[in-house]
Formats: structure tokens, C-alpha cells, sequence
């Protein structure tokens, strides 16, 4: 490796990643910030680090991977511009170890450089700097990064301290994020397609990572409340067999679309179950499977080509249970772009492989200009983006202009409705995001909250009970149903209900101020 190539190289994806993320460092915390990091069992409410290891984060199980976000909390408070530094610090290391990985498998700097910028560069990456919490996928893939590049060093040296090394950081990476399941297919794309290796002697070698992968997965399944996303992706496959490899493509289709036009990218989209044209999409989808198949097993067979868009397509294998794991409740299906944040290194490759190929038939300042013009476009598009995640309020408008049909978006536009005082507009937004989901107890205590000021009391008292019993466990539900029980006189009702809200959270003084009202209200009361 050409050491002077490598530092100018790294010195211009640090550029480039300076660049390309400079105006979103004041974006504001937003959705899933407020309840991961400072929800009532947020990350910053967490006495021991250790309590990330015994308990899940809600319907997570992900310790490694809050972590990061343990110790960013622990260093920057409520500072976000330091929490979007960190990001973008662990961006860079991702960039960074895309260019070795890229540089130990192909010797190509070149390659290995473009690659990478076209990574960083596209805005369908940027989430990992402008969430807050997005972190903790940057955690599952920088620790898949080192795995593979361990496993790179094992198979070039021989040496079985990087091998032990390389499943150790795949642990970590299943700790981290549940769709570390599928990189030991990504270990058999690289030993097959690039390294030669027979299909025996890959799932040979592969072998101990598809034992940790199976037994993280029995793991997740039995103890941390997967059992009923399980059974919400099997009613799914069972309404129809042909819709939903349908809907897949669908799926697919949208993700494919984002990274090659750059156009409406959220970070989470709802499709809807296809179960119209059923026959002509099954015979369109099939007919791309055989496509890839034919140019990866016979038109390319092995090298560069075949190990990328194997690389690639292997990423949406997890979909068929993915995205259909909240099915039971929303009744849609979804696909979310920071799945494949490392998979789609195998795009990353393909394209950068293709536009290098151009200088065979484009003379030099004008492939120098393409290059150029491609990798600009993609700064000014990043950068676009950026300002959409300026705040809650204005990324939630924007995720509900492009698509309406998840909660989320509901919620955070409501509930940044309700602080700014437009209290008519927030309740019609959270009605809107009700209808949307029933099944979101967030929703339903601001909600609640909504009624409550337009002093709707029967409605604001049964939508904090129907939070309530679809989680027992939420304080500010209590909290709320204190506030109204004090606000129409009945003492003993708020009573109850903070001394709820201080059970589950002892550490909450607006519940505790609260009830020192009620007390002062029932001393008033019998005097």
C-alpha cells in the first residue's frame, strides 16, 4: 500500500465529509432523540452503563451499540452541536474504513477513493450525522467494518489472532444492530467471488459466523419480545404468497430508486401490500432475480463485478422478515435505507468501477469533468438535505409530503405542534396520526394532552387510559392523567396517578411538584 496515496486520499474524504455535513452541526434533536436519549428509560436516565447489558431499549436489544451514545450523553448533556460532532466523527471512521477495506481487497487506490466519496457523498448516508441517535447504527456498521477487515488480514497472512479478532467485532456488531445477522453471506461473497474458494471451503471457513448469527437470533427471538413480530410477518406472508414477493420488489424497488436518483429520501417509508397485477409483478420480479443471477454466477462469474453486486443484493435478504416486523400493528410494510449502510458498499463499488471504466472511452479533462460534476451534484444534494433535518417540525412535514402512512412523522409534527402553543392544529395532526396507528401510546398521551387544553376532559381521560394499557409503563401518561384529575377537583384520582408517574421514574420533579400541588389543594380544601 502507496502510504502517500493513502494520507492524500484520507485527507480528501475528511474534506469531503466537512464538506458535505458543515451546516447540519445546529440541527436540533428530534423523534426517537427525545425518547432513546432522554425519554423516562432513555440512555441519560441510566445510572450504570452496565443497566444497557441487562435490559433492552424498548423493543431493542442493542448495549454495543448504545454505547456510543451512552458516552456522548455522558459528555455533551443536552449539546447537540457536540452530539452531531461525534457523528460525524464516526461517519469519517466509516468512510475511513471503507477506502482500507476497498484498498485491502483491490490495491486500487483509485477505486478505493472514489468509492468512498460516492459513499460519502449521497444523502441517503447523511441520516448517520443529522440523527442524533443514528449513532448506533454507525456503531453496527463500523464494528462489521473491522470484522471484515480482520478477516481480510486472516486470509492474506494467516494468522489466527485477526480471525479471533474478526469474530469478536462481529459479536460486537450483533450487539449493536439486529441486521449483523447477515454478514457471514457477505464473508461468503468475498471468499467465493473474489478469493476463489470453492462453496464448501467458504461456508467451511464461514461456519463459526453463521453459528453466532443462528444463536443471536434464537437470543433475540426468546428473550426480547420478537415473538409477536414474528407472528405479524407470518400473517403477513400468509395473506398472499404472490403480493408479498410483490410488495418486496416493491420494497426494493424504492430503496434501488433513492440511491440512483437522490429524490424524497426518508429515512423510513411505509409501502402498502401489493395485490394488484399480481402475475405481471411476480413475472417483472422474476425475471430481475434471473438477471442479477445470470450476470453474477455466468456473465462475471468472479472478481470486482460479481463480489459487488452480490455484496449488494445479499443486503435485502433480511427484508423478507424486516419489513414486515411491525406488520401485526401498522398493517404496512416498510424498508428503511440504514439497513444496507453497509451492504450498499457493493453499489458504491459498482459505480465507482463504472465510471473509472469511462476513461477507456472519454478523453481525460472530460472524464475529469464527470467526475467532478457527479461527486459536486451529490455535495449540493447532501447538503439540501441537510437543512431538512433543521428541526422536528420541518423534517416531519417533509417525511408527511412525501409519505403519511407511518405514525412518526404524526407524533413529532404534534408534538412540536403542542410546544409552540397551536393546539387546534397539533390535535387535528395527532387525530390524523391515531387513525393512522391506534397502537401508539405516544400518540395517544399527547393526544390527550390536546383534549385536555381544549378542554375535551372525557376524551383526554380515555385516551390516557388506552395509552396506559398499551404501556402500563409510561410515566407521562400518569403524569397527564395527575394533571386533569387536579385540574376538575378529583385530589385523590391525581394523587394516584403521580404517585404512579414517581414510581416508575422516582426522579421526575415535575411529578413530584404536581403532586405537592395536590397536597396544597386538599390542605386548602379542609381547612
Amino acid at each position: 500500500m502507496n502510504y502517500r496515496s493513502t494520507l492524500l486520499s484520507l485527507s480528501v474524504i475528511l474534506v469531503a465529509c466537512l464538506g458535505g455535513y458543515s451546516n447540519s452541526l445546529q440541527n436540533e434533536f428530534m423523534l426517537d432523540d427525545y425518547v432513546v436519549l432522554f425519554g423516562e428509560q432513555g440512555i441519560s436516565q441510566q445510572h450504570r452503563t452496565s443497566d444497557l447489558f441487562v435490559s433492552p431499549q424498548g423493543t431493542f436489544y442493542r448495549p454495543v451499540g448504545h454505547l456510543f451514545l451512552r458516552l456522548s450523553s455522558l459528555l455533551f448533556g443536552t449539546n447537540v452541536v457536540g452530539y452531531h460532532l461525534a457523528n460525524l466523527a464516526l461517519f469519517f471512521l466509516i468512510c475511513m474504513m471503507f477506502f482500507l477495506i476497498t484498498e485491502l481487497l483491490f490495491k486500487n487506490w483509485q477505486l478505493s477513493l472514489l468509492t468512498t466519496l460516492l459513499y460519502a457523498l449521497h444523502p441517503i448516508n447523511g441520516w448517520l450525522v443529522n440523527y442524533v441517535t443514528a449513532n448506533v447504527i454507525a456503531t453496527f456498521v463500523l464494528n462489521l467494518e473491522l470484522s471484515l477487515v480482520f478477516f481480510i488480514l486472516f486470509l492474506d497472512h494467516r494468522k489466527k489472532s485477526s480471525y479471533w479478532f474478526s469474530l469478536f467485532f462481529f459479536a460486537l456488531a450483533l450487539f449493536s444492530h439486529e441486521m449483523s445477522v447477515v454478514f457471514p453471506v457477505f464473508l461468503l461473497c468475498l471468499l467465493y467471488f473474489l478469493k476463489k474458494f470453492s462453496l464448501w471451503g467458504s461456508l467451511r471457513l464461514g461456519l463459526p459466523y453463521i453459528l453466532m448469527s443462528f444463536f443471536y437470533a434464537l437470543l433475540r427471538l426468546s428473550f426480547f419480545s420478537f415473538s409477536k413480530r414474528l407472528s405479524g410477518t407470518m400473517d403477513a406472508v400468509g395473506l398472499s404468497l404472490g403480493g408479498y414477493f410483490a410488495t418486496l420488489m416493491d420494497l426494493i424497488f424504492w430503496y434501488v430508486s433513492k440511491l440512483l436518483f437522490m429524490k424524497e429520501i426518508i429515512f423510513l417509508w411505509n409501502g402498502v401490500m401489493v395485490t394488484d397485477q399480481l402475475m405481471f409483478r411476480m413475472v417483472v420480479g422474476a425475471a430481475v432475480i434471473a438477471t442479477l443471477l445470470w450476470l453474477i454466477f455466468v456473465q462475471w462469474r468472479k472478481g470486482i463485478h460479481a463480489f459487488s453486486l452480490a455484496l449488494f443484493v445479499s443486503g435485502f435478504i433480511p427484508m423478507g422478515f424486516a419489513s414486515f416486523a411491525y406488520f401485526s400493528v401498522s398493517g404496512s410494510p416498510i424498508v428503511e435505507p440504514h439497513w444496507f449502510h453497509f451492504s450498499s458498499l457493493g453499489f458504491f463499488l459498482l459505480l465507482a468501477s463504472g465510471i473509472l471504466t469511462l476513461r477507456k472511452w472519454v478523453k481525460g479533462t472530460v472524464w475529469i469533468v464527470i467526475v467532478t460534476g457527479i461527486l459536486a451534484t451529490n455535495l449540493v444534494v447532501t447538503r439540501h438535505y441537510n437543512t431538512l433535518w433543521k428541526d422536528q417540525e420541518t423534517y416531519c412535514r417533509y417525511w408527511l409530503s412525501v409519505n403519511g402512512e407511518d405514525w412518526t412523522p404524526y407524533w413529532g409534527l404534534g408534538k412540536s405542534l403542542l410546544e409552540k402553543g397551536d393546539y387546534p392544529a397539533a390535535t387535528t395532526v395527532l387525530e390524523n396520526g391515531f387513525r393512522t396507528n391506534p397502537y401508539s401510546h405516544l400518540i395517544l398521551t399527547d393526544l390527550g394532552y390536546a383534549y385536555f387544553i381544549a378542554g375535551r376532559f372525557e376524551d383526554s381521560l380515555r385516551a390516557y387510559q388506552v395509552a396506559l394499557g398499551l404501556d402500563p409503563n409510561h410515566t407521562l401518561a400518569y403524569h397527564r392523567k395527575g394533571e386533569l384529575f387536579l385540574a376538575t377537583g378529583d385530589y385523590r384520582e391525581a394523587e394516584l396517578a403521580l404517585l404512579s408517574a414517581l414510581e416508575l421514574n422516582p426522579s421526575a420533579p415535575p411529578s413530584y411538584e404536581l403532586l405537592m400541588e395536590v397536597h396544597n389543594r386538599v390542605r386548602e380544601q379542609n381547612q
